[in-house]
């Protein structure tokens, strides 16, 4: 909007008469409110009681705006891609572009070290959230918004090693598990340990040290493998029994055996035991 008069500070001069010193004065009042009273409360009758309030502001597109002086910084409007953008100029002369097509500027937000609580960031489709590496020339992609509303994490995505990656769902591929590699790694590093046979006694107790694969034999009649936590154990871990009248063939079964669990045999037979790394069994 145009004002009713220019800003005249030649007015009144000395040679006015006193009479016309009250019309000056109004003049005076309304200029100063049609200035400011669509951005200040105060300046229209019934707005006495929002002492101190700012309606809004408004930024006129500025070209080349004078650098502040020391301790001193700047806020104004500039034309950024066509349109009036919000922007900031300090004291030596460093510009930041605050908004950008009507929301925040976020390109020109920088993170120090410092914690950030309670941030929110909007990310349009397709659009990515990036940092700033350590020395300061490149970008690095923090996490990108896709086409559906979803969060994708870059291409080459470390994750630290205190970090507690948990969820209740079970992985619908092997491939999407975060730590299959880790996992592949452990399962290919186990080693078969040296077979040991020998002999297990009726009645004694055994332990074993490590996981290992228990396979035990007779001739003639069956027997039974008892194997679980506790000592002696109760558990019917395998068990190979035949009718009275067969005792020609040799009969034999397989049991994994955990890490110290205990094993006992009912009746005297051979055994081989292959250990699952260095795992006896005594």
């Amino acid at each position: 909007m145009s004002y009713t008069r220019d800003w005249d500070e030649s007015v009144p001069t000395n040679d006015n008469y006193g009479y016309d010193i009250d019309n000056y004065i109004r003049q005076l009042r309304e200029d100063v409110a049609e200035r400011l009273s669509s951005m200040v409360y105060g300046f229209v009758n019934g707005e006495t009681s929002l002492e101190d309030s700012i309606k809004d502001l408004n930024f006129y597109v500025q070209t080349t705006p004078a650098t502040p002086t020391a301790s001193y910084g700047k806020v104004y409007a500039k034309t950024a891609s066509g349109k009036a953008e919000l922007h900031w100029l300090d004291q030596d002369g460093d510009e930041v572009q605050l908004t950008d097509g009507g929301k925040i500027n976020y390109a020109a937000i920088t993170v120090t070290a410092d914690s950030i609580t309670q941030a929110m960031i909007q990310l349009d489709n397709n659009s990515s959230l990036i940092g700033r590496n350590a020395a300061d020339d490149g970008d690095v992609e923090l996490i990108k918004a896709n086409a559906s509303d979803e969060a994708e994490l870059p291409t080459k995505t470390i994750v630290a090693d205190t970090s507690e990656m948990a969820s209740s769902a079970a992985p619908t591929t092997d491939a999407g598990i975060s730590n299959k590699k880790y996992v592949d790694d452990s399962v290919a590093a186990i080693a078969v340990g040296t077979p040991v046979t020998g002999s297990l006694v009726s009645g004694t107790v055994y332990q074993a040290s490590g996981d290992g694969m228990l396979t035990v034999w007779a001739s003639g009649g069956g027997f039974t493998v008892y194997s679980d936590a506790a000592t002696p154990p109760t558990d019917v871990a395998d068990k190979d029994t035949v009718s009275a009248n067969d005792y020609s063939g040799v009969r034999n079964c397989h049991v994994l055996i955990p890490a110290n669990h205990y094993v006992e045999v009912d009746a005297n037979v051979s055994y081989r035991w292959v250990p699952f790394g260095s795992g006896t069994l005594t």
